[in-house]
């Protein structure tokens, strides 16, 4: 709202920002944000972690991870989190990440309450961090040239749940979104880009007339309007991006 959309308005650059419906408004940050702020931060953990998840217990012995100071984690701010090392503060927050992530909100977050009360930590909303309000996606959406698309209620890995949580997260996001914004939406992307056949049989039966991928290659004729691709970009120099475009593009050459 405060960086994107003014430089697209700017170069009259059209762009859809798909929206988790769930989290408008909400008064916690994503998970995964939320669970970066209570173990990716300097502090002394405990040696252990337990946590029950259904009928399984997981244990994680932290070793030397345990103990984070404030100067490791300015060397890693930056690091991605499935690049810490084996032991590190980054390993042991990818791998509750990757245990977390295929659970629904109603089992994820009492777990990520429990974290933060092992971790003593006291996670708030982040002025950063936070989702739009209604007042602020109903700007976002105002001027024709941004599309809002839905991204499911929750952000969920889809097909890691039933068949009806996954349509009902898919067809909910839709109506929803259209109630806030009094419009169609009709844009619909995959969370973490995962999906299978029985997904997409979905999002083509709530209503959506386009769904995007996180796979990287050119948009050619032949590939269905349900399976989009779409190139990530990442927090490149201008010159970095310049050329990656080129190459993506053919090597064609564009003006600096």
């Amino acid at each position: 709202l405060s960086n994107a959309k003014p430089v697209l308005e700017h170069f009259d650059i059209p762009a859809t920002v798909f929206i988790t419906s769930g989290y408008v408004g909400a008064t916690r940050e994503f998970w995964w944000d939320e669970l970066e702020q209570i173990l990716l931060r300097p502090c002394q953990l405990p040696a252990t972690l337990e946590l029950s998840i259904g009928e399984k217990k997981w244990h994680w012995d932290l070793g030397p991870a345990a103990h984070y100071t404030e100067a490791e984690y300015r060397r890693e701010l930056n690091r991605k989190a499935w690049q810490g090392k084996p032991g590190s503060r980054h390993a042991f927050f990818y791998s509750i990440w990757q245990t977390l992530q295929p659970l629904n909100d109603c089992a994820r977050l009492p777990l990520l309450d429990a974290i933060s009360a092992w971790a003593g930590a006291r996670p708030e909303v982040r002025p950063s961090h936070r989702a739009l309000d209604e007042n602020e996606l109903r700007s976002f959406a105002g001027n024709g040239l941004l599309e809002i698309g839905a991204h499911t209620v929750s952000h969920p890995f889809l097909p890691a749940h039933p068949l009806n949580v996954q349509f009902e997260e898919i067809k909910d996001s839709k109506r929803q979104l259209e109630i806030l914004l009094n419009s169609p939406v009709t844009s619909f992307a995959y969370p973490h880009g995962s999906y299978n056949g029985e997904t997409r049989a979905m999002v083509k039966e709530a209503g959506f007339t386009s769904a995007f991928t996180s796979v990287e290659r050119l948009a050619r004729p032949g590939i269905g309007c349900l399976e989009l691709p779409r190139f990530q970009v990442e927090d490149w120099s201008g010159e970095e991006f310049l050329k990656r475009l080129e190459f993506w593009l053919g090597n064609r050459r564009f003006p600096c």
